[in-house]
């Protein structure tokens, strides 16, 4: 892959490389001369504030010997004037970059322009690298985390990580906790209150103890230390409420165990304190360290894109598996309805969408009025039908009168009633469908008000989905955001 995202595209072996390069290049970064002259412009732009990130990719592209503009706000350009994050991107591409490090508030943002400099009509041969959108992902700061701890502690295999803190809007505890599950024999302890707790989602699969106590993290071979994210809060109360909980002493520090060492991605708030001044030049307290480490790592990532500049990075979903259940005579089957004395609407061609489940049928009319294909005849919802096929006694039906649906609109009706299924009739043929497995639906809308998919208008167009199957129940998670919502929050 040339675009570094999320935490959640890495593979295991491409980690391994981008470790190799950064650890060749601490020499380099350390003795400040660059190790050659690249004609590539890398272009930064830090739509919120940065001290590291922004800062350190400007360093690792003048030691890789590359021309490099860094745009320190978003107010300098014409974002501010309502410009959409597409076009902004653009306009950078078309000024001659080649790789685009980006922070934005707008969650998701960053995979939107790496997937829509892709598209046919644009297609500009350009990297792009997450800063950090918002609350969500932070990927550079994960590697470099993991270069920290090889080169401190040695290993990336057999270890036991805490984290405490805010650690529900951490973009930084986001990235790393996704990027340890490709390691072996990882154990997490997560400490947080209530109110700012880990989804679980991020942890799946990993041997995690939850806590709300700091005592929990005694054993850990490393504790990465999170300020509470006073931005991301939507009231005051709530901040005022979780602030300053967590506090890294010299009195905790000695009961975590001088084997333990202190990471923090910084910055520091004043006001909470989360790291005591106290131990910030202890030597288990290696957050500067940890911070020199964005150089080389992001020399390694800037190299590592530059060279595959020309790849197309595949986000191909497997296509809906829809299996035919019966196929026979459309007049046949009409008049078993009618000796049964059922109630049915016959029609001679379009498509009897059945089993909706109760209370949906108004949605999924909706969702097919939104993708244009109900047809030019009649469309007409049936409503609180009585049924023995569904556990709960009634269902919708939705009759579409001359229409007919593609594989994919198969697949978003399903995701809103998993139990329906697709009765297509013409020329005297009636074919039962349904669907049985769909990964992903370009259909609804995410509710996170800070997705790309509600702050820029291009990007809106271009809703995406993956299905998550689990528990028994559907959930849906935003491509772009990464966020997991219920059906009917993207549905509503």
């Amino acid at each position: 892959m040339k675009h570094v995202i999320s935490a959640a595209d890495f593979e295991r072996s491409w980690v391994d490389e981008v470790l190799e390069r950064a650890t060749r290049f601490i020499g380099p970064y350390r003795s400040g001369v660059p190790v050659g002259t690249r004609p590539e412009k890398v272009t930064i732009f830090m739509g919120e504030a940065s001290t590291r990130t922004g800062n350190s990719y400007a360093e690792a592209a003048r030691l890789l010997g590359c021309p490099t503009d860094l745009i320190p706000s978003g107010d300098l350009t014409s974002l501010i004037k309502g410009e959409s994050l597409g076009a902004t991107g653009r306009m950078l591409c078309g000024q001659g970059a080649k790789v685009i490090p980006i922070r934005t508030k707008i969650e998701g943002g960053a995979r939107w322009l790496s997937e829509m400099f892709a598209m046919k009509g644009y297609e500009y041969d350009v990297a792009v690298h997450n800063c950090g959108d918002g609350a969500n992902q932070h990927p550079s700061q994960a590697l470099l985390d993991l270069l920290t701890i090889q080169q401190r502690l040695g290993r990336t295999d057999n270890m036991t990580v805490g984290f405490v803190g805010d650690l529900r809007n951490s973009r930084t505890v986001h990235s790393l906790v996704l990027a340890l599950r490709l390691f072996s024999n990882i154990k997490l302890v997560l400490v947080s209150s209530p109110q700012v707790k880990l989804p679980n989602w991020y942890y799946e699969g990993i041997e995690t103890v939850v806590a709300d106590t700091v005592e929990a993290l005694k054993g850990c071979d490393i504790v990465c230390v999170t300020r509470v994210q006073r931005e991301r809060f939507d009231d005051e109360v709530t901040y005022q409420r979780v602030r300053g909980l967590y506090s890294i002493g010299a009195k905790t520090l000695e009961m975590l165990g001088d084997k333990t060492l202190i990471m923090n991605v910084q910055p520091i708030c004043a006001e909470d304190l989360d790291i005591h001044p106290e131990i910030w030049r202890h030597p288990q307290v290696i957050m500067d360290y940890q911070a020199k480490m964005g150089m080389p790592t992001r020399m390694a990532l800037l190299e590592w894109s530059l060279e595959h500049l020309q790849e197309t990075d595949s986000h191909e979903c497997p296509a809906p598996t829809i299996r035919v259940v019966s196929e026979g005579s459309a007049s046949e089957a009409i008049a078993r309805k009618r000796a049964q004395q059922q109630y049915f609407i016959p029609i001679e061609r379009g498509t009897v969408i059945d089993r909706i489940t109760q209370g949906m049928v108004a949605r999924v009319e909706l969702l097919l009025d939104a993708e244009n294909c109900n047809g030019d005849g009649a469309v007409l919802p049936l409503k609180k039908l009585k049924t023995d096929k569904l556990p709960w006694g009634l269902k919708d039906v939705l009759v579409v009168e001359n229409g007919f649906f593609t594989d994919e609109q198969l697949a978003m009706v399903s995701v809103l009633a998993p139990d329906v299924v697709f009765n297509e009739i013409r020329d005297d043929r009636l074919i039962k469908r349904r669907v049985e497995f769909v990964s992903h639906i370009t259909a609804g809308q995410c509710p996170n008000t800070v997705c790309v998919t509600d702050m820029d208008v291009e990007a809106a167009l271009y809703p995406h989905f993956h299905v998550l199957n689990g528990g028994g129940s559907i959930q849906l998670k935003c491509h772009f955001c990464e966020r997991h919502f219920r059906v009917n929050e993207v549905f509503s």
